[in-house]
């Protein structure tokens, strides 16, 4: 047994540690739309689709600052350094202890999902970009 598990069993609180799940699993989404607060605390994350999923689902998110989901969250969030296990244990607890605090930053990021990256606006972006490329390229193959 490792020494999550052990802590795990040790805790006053609940504590269910599922394993990998696939995001397109039935127990995946149905976790997701229960949850109430999410963490992901990652040195090497860039533009997390499961912190989008999250947001859209009226998580509050706890996340790192040293990546790109800083950016994602900016404001309607909780962000600590990933190493720092006091730090995040301390964002947890603040959520935990303030419900008006979570329900605040859970409607705040879906509000900022909805705004900044659902799918219909992200696809829009794309094709605008791409046309604009292919708008330029086609003039500098004209000169």
């Amino acid at each position: 047994m490792n020494s999550l598990q052990q802590l795990a069993q040790k805790s006053a609180t609940k504590v269910v540690l599922h394993g990998w799940l696939n995001s397109d699993t039935h127990t995946y989404k149905n976790l997701l739309t229960e949850a109430k607060i999410f963490v992901l605390v990652s040195s090497h994350e860039n533009s997390s689709v499961s912190l989008m999923e999250a947001m859209a689902n009226h998580c509050a998110v706890i996340t790192s600052d040293g990546t790109g989901c800083l950016e994602m969250i900016q404001d309607v969030g909780l962000c600590v350094p990933c190493h720092d296990v006091k730090a995040i244990q301390q964002a947890i607890d603040s959520l935990i202890r303030d419900e008006g605090k979570m329900w605040q930053l859970g409607r705040l990021a879906f509000n900022k999902s909805k705004e900044k990256y659902n799918w219909e606006i992200i696809t829009t972006k794309y094709l605008k970009l791409m046309e604009e490329s292919m708008l330029k390229l086609k003039k500098n193959l004209e000169e």
